[in-house]
């Protein structure tokens, strides 16, 4: 599986943070972009399974509540979350996810390794399905204007997201961080 480092990622994300990781994901060359309702149907299916990944990545927030109900609270949070653990392996069964791939993506761009029988050249067009999370299989599609083009990898503007979208993306990227520092701290100490 090919990772992307640094000095070769590209310069699509206009600085801002990205999303990293190996996940499921498919890309389809297009001709011509979606029609308008089909563009909007498409923003409001990725702004749904965005939300339900965030609800998954929460975590437990401890509140002032009496200790009794906090620890039921907590109780009830671990079976939930066990069930959809076990919903989503029984779907992943079901569904045979695409093969995974390293990509690096924001609201504004996104980096794919590729293999090697894939051919995609700049100026083309993308669809990309994207898994963020196994625990809910259902992808985020983005379309991406491909600008640059390699043997392992291509790049390029991720195009036409809703303002809500663009927002919930970018919210799902900063929890990326977020944990990816706290670990840090974590494995300096």
């Amino acid at each position: 599986m090919t990772q992307l480092p640094v000095s070769e990622r590209s310069d699509v994300f206009n600085d801002n943070l990205i999303y990293e990781g190996t996940v499921p994901l498919t890309c389809q060359h297009l001709d011509n972009m979606p029609d308008d309702d089909a563009l909007t149907q498409i923003n409001i299916n990725n702004e749904k399974v965005l939300r339900m990944v965030a609800a998954l990545d929460e975590m437990h927030i401890d509140t002032h509540e009496e200790p009794g109900h906090t620890h039921d609270i907590a109780r009830l949070e671990f079976k939930i979350n066990m069930l959809m653990d076990l919903v989503g392996q029984l779907l992943e069964r079901q569904l045979q996810l695409p093969s995974r791939r390293h990509v690096c993506v924001n609201a504004y761009g996104m980096q794919v390794a590729m293999p090697e029988q894939d051919t995609i050249e700049s100026g083309q067009l993308i669809k990309v399905s994207l898994f963020f999370t196994e625990a809910y299989p259902r992808p985020v599609v983005l379309f991406v204007s491909i600008s640059s083009s390699s043997p392992h990898t291509v790049s390029g503007q991720v195009m036409a997201l809703s303002e809500a979208v663009q927002d919930l993306l970018e919210r799902l990227i900063f929890r990326q961080h977020r944990r990816n520092v706290a670990q840090q701290r974590v494995s300096k100490s």
